[in-house]
């Protein structure tokens, strides 16, 4: 793995920058089920409740995993100060 240098602000910036986007793509998802709850939608497509969602829970499902490691990322950076 390479390593590189980048300034605390600057990876916190582009951070909030992918998590924005996460989020903005998670609302569209949702939206277009007429849900509010992401889990709640992936059970009702596992459930069958929402026919041909399959394509948008295993985005939804990766979006919502890409979010929790930016989380955990920024946390991660808030710690080396």
């Amino acid at each position: 793995m390479t390593q590189i240098r980048l300034e605390k602000a600057v990876a916190e910036e582009l951070i909030g920058f992918k998590l924005r986007r996460l989020q903005e793509l998670i609302n569209q998802i949702l939206s277009r089920w007429n849900e509010t709850d992401p889990n709640l939608f992936l059970e009702k497509a596992r459930k069958g409740r929402h026919p041909n969602a399959e394509n948008d829970a295993i985005e939804l499902e990766q979006f919502l995993l890409e979010s929790q490691q930016a989380h955990t990322l920024l946390k991660t950076i808030g710690q080396y100060q």
